[in-house]
């Protein structure tokens, strides 16, 4: 459990906020309803006093708090759109329907294209074709180090730190 007072105001404030750059950085539990959420849960946020702040869910079971059904603290968190989510949810339900409604692609593509400020555009490139063949060596077995270049500059706050500990890791 947290106990830096500094960090249990700095936490409380991006639960107000429902800061996404906090999703995997801490949990919150609420004393009054014994649930543990994500930084960004829809709910009725808890008085201050009622939140315990961990830094992993792991501590946050140990706690006794259970995980919060809505928000869903042990599934990997998602950036995509719950449009997106109901449409793999669909396509993976019956696989061999024929999707028609264009329109809807079309608006969740533009949505993308405004959250990550870039363009989508279908196709390959010369990365995306060294990546494929790399991978496909590596689960072959035939090859142990990658030579595509990371763009460590991309992610939210915490997959970033995930990357870099696991670089040093490496190294």
């Amino acid at each position: 459990m947290i106990k830096d007072q500094k960090k249990i105001d700095e936490y409380y404030e991006m639960i107000i906020q429902k800061n996404p750059e906090y999703v995997g950085i801490f949990y919150v539990g609420v004393k009054t309803t014994g649930v543990f959420c994500r930084p960004i849960w829809p709910s009725k946020k808890p008085e201050k006093e009622n939140c315990e702040f961990f830094e992993t869910a792991k501590e946050a079971l140990l706690a006794s708090y259970r995980p919060c059904k809505r928000c869903q603290p042990l599934n990997i968190p998602s950036s995509l759109s719950p449009e997106v989510r109901k449409l793999i949810a669909a396509v993976e339900k019956n696989p061999e329907r024929k999707w028609t409604d264009r329109r809807g692609l079309e608006r969740e593509i533009e949505n993308l294209r405004k959250k990550f400020n870039g363009a989508l555009v279908p196709g390959t490139n010369n990365v995306l074709k060294k990546l494929k063949l790399e991978l496909n060596h590596y689960f072959k077995g035939s090859l142990m180090e990658f030579s595509v270049p990371l763009a460590e500059e991309l992610g939210t706050p915490y997959q970033k730190k995930i990357w870099k500990q696991y670089l040093q890791e490496l190294l």
